[in-house]
């Protein structure tokens, strides 16, 4: 976010996945109630006014820069509870060190292998979504991870220049109501060194669209062992395995809201072809063969699967003999997030008249308004729709390279029931 100077700000969205996704921005996180105007920059279009949020998809890696006028100062911002790193659970090796940037003039460092960092007093009033703002510094990439409450660690990669400069980075955090646990670990190498954290918000904030598993955290078995890379996420993959069935890489915790079709994205590196066989929850692998020019700078690879409600087992392999498999940084498991056109009603025509509206690029809006599903074969919306008298309006917005939004849904009245008596 940046000031433009003229009462409006800049605001970039970025989507760090390799498929398409939702991004979600509530305004009062920029200090801010409501946004009277938003303008994409790139694609040259004015979206309108958002109350309250914004969402929008973003391409796989891509970017969306907005120009957005606010509207509704919120002049007081409830402060976060601070938590200092030297006040926490140090294991192994962690230890204080002085850093006069530093609240409190004390950081954490030697975070990695064994030594830890461990919240263990995190409180809440409510289970929710929270933003936690990390306070970290290095010198060079480094990376620190976090797991909150035993779930699946996720990764702050980070680039700094100094040990003694502390920068913010805020993430969002699923906290239950009462205490909670936030470890800060590292299991292939030195991570970044550890000033605080800061816990704020209402427990309403977007839930993130994806889950991230990094391989150096899922069970090795047999050669398989840990290669360092500083592009890699966590700041290292995981290698040495596949030549025979022994040596695997089993993620035993990837969660599912629900049984259906999920996005699975892969980030491997390899130089030249290699294969390695895909097993979901024991079924019969998947034989993927990537290829690659360099053993530091993972590429991504998108495919649909299956998975249940609940918890399931992905295991990477390749039992042959001679074949060892690609190296592999991180999986990341999504279930599709997308957005809905905007339907809005005119109510100085008994709201009978609507228009549509959509912030993906280059959409192409459909509607029905016959109690069916819109496709790509109804109605193209091109002006404002006369919507029959007790009918219900449907839309979908398509667009290339992005999946089939979400339907939005509205009804319209089958009385005369506005008081002036000129509705027909």
């Amino acid at each position: 976010m940046a000031d433009a100077g003229d009462g409006d700000y800049y605001v970039a969205l970025y989507n760090f996945t390799a498929f398409p996704d939702r991004v979600d921005v509530r305004w009062s996180d920029l200090g801010f109630k409501n946004a009277i105007a938003v303008r994409d920059i790139w694609n040259h279009t004015e979206l309108g006014a958002f109350p309250g949020e914004f969402s929008t998809m973003v391409l796989g890696h891509g970017a969306r820069l907005l120009k957005v006028t606010p509207f509704g100062e919120i002049e007081h911002l409830p402060a976060g509870v601070s938590y200092e790193a030297e006040a926490a659970t140090l294991t192994g090796s962690a230890a204080p060190a002085p850093c006069p940037a530093c609240s409190g003039g004390v950081k954490v460092g030697n975070i990695g292998g064994a030594s830890q960092v461990i919240f263990n007093n995190v409180s809440v009033r409510k289970s929710g979504i929270y933003r936690m703002q990390i306070d970290a510094m290095t010198q060079g990439p480094r990376t620190l991870e976090y797991s909150v409450n035993g779930a699946a660690a996720e990764s702050l990669n980070m680039g700094g220049g100094s040990y003694l400069l502390p920068q913010s980075s805020t993430v969002p955090v699923a906290l239950n109501s009462g205490n909670n646990t936030i470890t800060f670990l590292n299991p292939s190498g030195y991570g970044a060194d550890l000033d605080r954290i800061v816990i704020s918000g209402d427990g309403k904030e977007p839930a993130p669209t994806f889950t991230t598993y990094e391989a150096e955290g899922a069970q090795l078995a047999g050669t398989a062992g840990f290669n360092y890379s500083t592009r890699a996420s966590g700041g290292a993959y995981v290698g040495s395995f596949g030549a025979g069935s022994a040596n695997t890489i089993s993620f035993n915790n990837v969660t599912a809201a629900a049984t259906g079709t999920y996005q699975l994205e892969i980030d491997y590196v390899t130089d030249g072809p290699r294969t390695v066989y895909v097993s979901i929850n024991g079924a019969t692998p998947l034989q993927l063969t990537f290829n690659g020019n360099n053993w530091y700078d993972p590429v991504p690879y998108v495919l649909p699967v299956q998975l249940l409600a609940g918890t399931n087992t992905i295991v990477f392999s390749n039992p042959n003999p001679t074949g060892y498999a690609p190296g592999i940084d991180v999986i990341i498991v999504s279930a599709g997030a997308d957005t809905a056109p905007q339907i809005a009603s005119d109510s100085a025509r008994c709201r009978r008249t609507a228009t549509l509206s959509d912030t993906t690029p280059g959409a192409i809006l459909y509607y029905t308004t016959d109690g069916t599903t819109p496709t790509q074969n109804s109605t193209v919306y091109t002006s404002p729709i006369l919507v029959p008298k007790g009918a219900t309006l449907r839309a979908i917005a398509l667009a290339p390279a992005y999946p089939p939004s979400g339907v939005a849904v509205a009804a319209f009245p089958s009385t005369d029931d506005d008081t002036s008596g000129t509705c027909e």
